[in-house]
């Protein structure tokens, strides 16, 4: 199984990067996303698809506090993980994470999303060839 993420922000990656999430709720796709799947990365303000990335590790856990959080993501990435961040400032007091690293394949991909388009409210959704195809024009594997 392949994703698409969205993002409200543009992204900037070289050749790998780390990401995490933090919800109240176990949400969907905290127990479905793994190592060795495609991620693909959708930016609203470009309105392009722009990244095309492998998942190359993941940690999931529960955490009781934002200090507990934190210990989990500096454990899981080796360093601070933005923590100055406002999303991880706004981050619920206590949830759930998912943090992943992922390794870029290819140049920034920058295909515009058909009209039709839409991403589910929470960013996420499963994706295969097909679906991009008819989502993003000029889209080749």
């Amino acid at each position: 199984m392949s994703f698409i993420t969205s993002r409200s922000y543009e992204i900037d990656y070289k050749r790998s990067d780390d990401e995490n999430h933090m919800w109240r709720r176990k949400l969907w796709p905290y127990v479905e996303v793994d190592r060795n799947q495609l991620l693909y990365f959708y930016e609203t303000p470009t309105q392009c698809l722009v990244w095309k990335t492998r998942i190359t590790e993941v940690e999931r856990f529960e955490y009781n506090s934002k200090s507990e959080a934190r210990r989990g993501l500096k454990n899981f990435f080796g360093y601070d993980h933005e923590f100055d961040s406002p999303y991880f400032r706004n981050a619920p007091k206590q949830g759930y994470c998912l943090a992943y690293k992922v390794e870029v394949l290819g140049k920034r991909l920058n295909l515009e999303k058909r009209p039709a388009f839409r991403m589910p409210r929470l960013g996420w959704d499963w994706i295969d060839e097909k679906r991009l195809r008819k989502w993003f024009r000029t889209y080749r594997p």
